[in-house]
């Protein structure tokens, strides 16, 4: 299954309170008393609260300060209502989840500085202007597309203090790139059939592409030449060889369980998918691949 992500706006006292516990609203009538479905459940204010799930994140924006203040992932099912775990003082006036942080820095990022990259206000008229008004204050919820969610959090990255370590802290691109070609750096050919490929994804028969990155680093040290990032949230990890290309079986093999794991996906997911690109592909490496999953592309020049 593919890890979702939400924007949850709540307010300040919420997070400062209980930063454990997500609580989020639920419909009540005149006097007061929350309302049930047929089964017998608190109907939410907002729909999208019966989508989330455990292993689901969560970027929290506070109102009143008007910033997003991390990414948390949700780490239990919805508490039931004997649930020790549950906020007592909010009563059943909230469905409720456990939450754990994964990336919290000390300051958090202002929303108004994102406006005009993310995808999620593009309706609005004027963004900039109008977001708070769509936002609509506390309780609202919408799923992030991966854009969005990469852009919040490399905002959240860029404003945590250096040295303090997160859950996902990952090496520097600089200290990756060393790692992985050496203290002579990547050789010219390597580089010009990585950039080719990543500036045409129509040479691997990908369409729909929504994001390219360059060297994707993962949090283990390891970096993927290219990743594609595909319409309804597939992924295409691309290992580029120029000589003999069989460690580049296995570079793929790897790369595909690495980021298998940064979507919270089976290793064995239809979503991602791995993808060896050569200038030559003997049969010992056409067997590797069909073996293992692992789509060769042959490219001459």
């Amino acid at each position: 299954m593919v890890q979702k992500t939400y924007l949850v706006v709540h307010g300040q006292e919420d997070l400062e309170k209980h930063p454990n516990v997500l609580g989020l609203l639920v419909r009540v009538d005149k006097t007061g008393m929350p309302l049930k479905d047929e089964h017998g459940d608190f109907i939410p204010v907002s729909y999208k609260t019966n989508e989330i799930e455990q292993g689901d994140q969560v970027v929290y924006y506070t109102t009143g300060d008007h910033m997003i203040k991390g990414i948390f992932e949700i780490a239990s099912d919805r508490l039931d209502k004997n649930d020790f775990r549950r906020v007592k003082e909010w009563k059943h006036g909230r469905i409720q989840f456990v939450i754990q942080p994964i990336l919290e820095p000390d300051v958090g990022v202002a929303l108004s500085a994102l406006i005009p990259k993310l995808n999620l206000f593009r309706h609005l008229k004027n963004p900039e202007k109008d977001y708070r008004m769509a936002i609509r204050g506390k309780n609202y919820i919408r799923r992030l597309d991966p854009h969005d969610s990469r852009l919040i959090e490399n905002a959240l990255h860029a404003n945590v203090e250096s040295g303090r370590v997160t859950k996902r802290s990952a090496p520097s691109r600089d200290q990756i790139m060393t790692r992985k070609y050496g203290s002579h750096g990547e050789g010219s050919e390597h580089k010009m059939l990585k950039e080719r490929v990543a500036s045409h994804p129509e040479l691997l028969g990908l369409t729909n592409v929504q994001n390219v990155d360059i060297e994707h680093p993962f949090i283990s040290g390891d970096s993927a030449d290219v990743l594609f990032e595909v319409h309804r949230d597939r992924y295409v990890v691309v290992e580029i060889e120029t000589d003999y290309p069989l460690p580049g079986c296995y570079q793929a093999l790897k790369y595909r369980v690495l980021q298998c794991a940064e979507t919270n996906e089976n290793i064995n997911s239809a979503s991602v998918e791995a993808v060896l690109v050569a200038k030559t592909i003997p049969p010992e490496v056409r067997n590797v691949c069909a073996k293992y999953s692992i789509r060769p592309v042959l490219i001459k020049s």
